[in-house]
């Protein structure tokens, strides 16, 4: 049976297993260095996410807030315009799907509960990079997703073997986009409950928590 929910510090040594070995078998990009992909290394204010088929993680992603332009370019390694009402944002990285699942839209399944949790937050937009080709993006466009090619890419973890692009997806078209999401996902979403604590957003837009 498949459930969803967020990762905690016991799930880490399966999360970077699930991470390195989907990493090394894509094919456009490669992996540098998969130190920087483990857990260990994700950045402050990350939530990780995942489905398992029983114990075993078989999709994963991070989604990672972000108060600024500054700070949000510096974690995706591009250069790009970012306007200043597009924050806070959420930075999504670290997808990774295990062999034998893909083609099941389990990261679209992470995908709809960030959405929900995103927008319960007040997240002003939702930012990710990729590699021009990765299977998803296509899927993300017909949710209202819009790519822009970037100025300038100095990416640390992989070498991007087509071009780096910028997903970016704003305040204003999450409905929309849960709308499309639930119908490409009519049949997934009743089968992959979630479990635990609700995903959220919210504890770090409170002004305490912001940095100075």
């Amino acid at each position: 049976m498949l459930t969803a929910r967020a990762i905690d510090a016991a799930d880490h040594p399966v999360i970077d297993e699930l991470r390195i070995a989907s990493y090394r078998r894509a094919t456009w990009f490669t992996l540098k260095d998969a130190d920087r992909i483990r857990c260990a290394r994700d950045l402050p204010r990350s939530r990780v996410t995942a489905v398992f088929d029983g114990a075993v993680p078989v999709a994963t992603v991070c989604q990672t807030l972000m108060f600024d332009a500054t700070e949000a370019v510096q974690v995706l390694e591009l250069e790009a315009e970012l306007a200043a009402d597009d924050f806070p944002a959420l930075v999504i990285s670290r997808a990774a799907t295990a062999e034998g699942y893909a083609g099941l839209r389990l990261n679209h399944v992470l995908r709809w509960y960030t959405l929900q949790a995103a927008s319960a937050a007040g997240i002003r937009s939702i930012l990710a990079g990729h590699a021009r080709g990765t299977p998803n993006l296509r899927a993300m466009a017909e949710l209202g997703y819009r790519f822009f090619d970037v100025k300038a890419s100095s990416m640390s973890q992989v070498d991007i073997n087509t071009e780096h692009v910028l997903s970016y997806l704003p305040a204003r078209d999450f409905a929309l986009a849960l709308e499309r999401l639930g119908q490409m996902l009519a049949t997934a979403l009743p089968q992959i409950a979630w479990r635990g604590a609700q995903l959220d957003f919210a504890e770090w837009l409170q002004p305490a928590a912001q940095p100075v």
